[in-house]
């Protein structure tokens, strides 16, 4: 199965967070081959990003575990998949269309272009786009793993 995964999905993997036992349960079976991850390039800054924030306000990490965090995070990078000029215009539109951020669009079109499902933690994303087909909330990773 084709599965597009958002930057608080796999944060998850390295910080101790509400879900995190959900989103590790994916990532294993990511790592044995059940399921393909995917994310747009997007992810990776996503996550960088998360990590300042684990360093610089929440201080949950030191530099040196959030540069280890990150090395690893890359290994396990779900498959980055570039998107299209015409990807970017269907995500500005859904992004629109949905009232959410352009950035969240993206893993939306993503899912579209690979055909295949989609699995947040983001309860205020989810719920604005919950009735988008294929598209789920962690709590529902046993329906894809």
């Amino acid at each position: 199965m084709r599965v597009v995964v958002d930057a608080n999905i796999v944060a998850m993997w390295i910080l101790n967070e509400e879900y995190s036992e959900l989103a590790v349960k994916l990532r294993d079976a990511y790592i044995n081959g059940k399921i393909i991850l995917y994310a747009p390039p997007l992810l990776r800054y996503e996550i960088v990003s998360v990590l300042w924030k684990a360093v610089k306000l929440r201080r949950i990490f030191g530099l040196d575990q959030a540069l280890s965090a990150l090395h690893n995070l890359l290994i396990l990078s779900p498959k980055i998949i570039k998107l299209s000029r015409k990807d970017l215009r269907r995500a500005l539109s859904l992004a629109i269309e949905r009232n959410i951020t352009t950035y969240d669009a993206v893993y939306l079109v993503l899912k579209e272009k690979i055909h295949g499902v989609f699995i947040t933690a983001d309860k205020k994303l989810y719920s604005k786009i919950k009735d988008i087909k294929d598209t789920y909330f962690i709590t529902n990773v046993d329906k894809i793993v």
